[in-house]
Parts: structure tokens; sequence; C-alpha cells
């Protein structure tokens, strides 16, 4: 969903990320991305979009289908792209093995975040922007500085790929979403995990907090 709830962000395997009206159901505007399948996409806090396909991501004006800026660098395909809570970063996720932390308004590279051993399957920002989380085909998940690129914590504990990483909204805890069939909880403060949450029958593919703090979804 849009941050004022009005509309909803689809990426899609034909190419093309779409804008839909929330209430009527109708596709406001379609981001063809000429890169491939869209395999991600997500809001920023004003407006913009960002659009994850092949080995780029691109940004775009959310009621506009031109496009808007590239961020190319990655040697391999971008797999998530997300903005910060603030605004002034964007932070891409490759199967390169890195992350990496862009300035929005130069669109200039800040940094590189590496995995020791494969892919890098996910990433998200805490919600002070202050912290980076990364997921990876390994089942490693790790917290970054977003200001410096260096890593603050390391978290170990599932068996294969971390699918999805996401921040709750006071930023005191980190869940996981893995293919290992577990969502795991984990203390940003000192990177133990607090609980795992098993049940499926297959990989997890997404995790998300309840906007309240207390529920939670996979």
């Amino acid at each position: 969903f849009s941050p004022d709830g009005r509309n909803v962000l689809t990426a899609s395997e034909d190419g093309t990320a779409k804008l839909w009206s929330a209430d009527a159901g109708e596709c406001v505007s379609t981001f063809a991305t000429g890169e491939g399948k869209v395999r991600w996409a997500a809001f920023s806090s004003d407006g913009l979009v960002v659009t994850a396909a092949g080995n780029v991501a691109k940004l775009w004006a959310a009621r506009s289908n031109e496009s808007a800026r590239t961020l190319a660098g990655h040697e391999a395909a971008v797999l998530a792209a997300t903005f910060s809570p603030d605004g002034r970063l964007l932070a891409t996720a490759s199967a390169d093995g890195s992350a990496r932390l862009w300035f929005r308004e130069s669109m200039q590279c800040l940094g590189a975040m590496k995995a020791k051993k494969g892919r890098m399957l996910s990433v998200a920002f805490s919600p002070d922007s202050c912290s980076v989380a990364t997921g990876s085909s390994t089942g490693a998940v790790e917290i970054w500085s977003a200001a410096t690129g260096q890593q603050l914590r390391a978290l170990d504990g599932h068996e294969e790929e971390v699918c999805h990483v996401c921040f709750s909204q006071d930023g005191e805890v980190l869940s996981s979403a893995s293919g290992d069939g577990t969502a795991a909880l984990w203390a940003c403060s000192d990177g133990k995990c607090s609980r795992i949450l098993a049940g499926h029958r297959g990989r997890v593919r997404c995790a998300a907090f309840g906007l309240d703090g207390f529920g939670f979804v996979t």
C-alpha cells in the first residue's frame, strides 16, 4: 500500500509494476521497466516508486509511467529495493552477493555490503534509517550501519535462504522469513533470537509486523 493507503503497488513477471486504486480496483499507472521480470517494487514516503528488474533499480514518479532515474552498478540481478524511511537513501540487494546503499538525490552509491558467499535476497531499513538488515541465500541475516556500511551484527540460525527481513515499528525487533520453513524474531540490541515460528510446510517467503506492534503474520 502507498503511505496514504489510497493505492496498491504490484510487481510482476510480465516486466511491469502497476499502481492500482485501492477503492476502485482500477490500474492508475503502469511502469514498464524493459529489464525483464520485476522482482520487487516499493513506495517512498513522498510518492516515488522504486522497481527492481534485471541488473538495475529504477525510480519513477508514482503518477507517471516515465522512468525517472536508474540505479546501475550491480553485476547480477537486483532482487529487492527499498527507500529509507527518511527518504534520503535507497538500498538494493542483488544476486551478485552485495547490497548497495545509494543517495536518492545524486543517485551515487554510498557503499556496498557484501555477503561472505551466496546471493543477497532481501534488504530493509530500520525505522530511524540508521541501520540496514539483509538476508542471503546461505541463511545469513546481518545488520549494517547505513552511514558506513559496516557490519553491526551477524544473526545465525536459519538453515536455508532468507527470503525476507523486516524491522518492527519501534526498531527493536528484526524478523526473518526463510526457506527452512520458519520465521525468526531477533532482538536488535544484542542479536539474540527471541522466537522461532514454525508450522509452515514450505518456505516462508514474507513476514510483517502489525501496525499496533503486537501482531505478526507470515
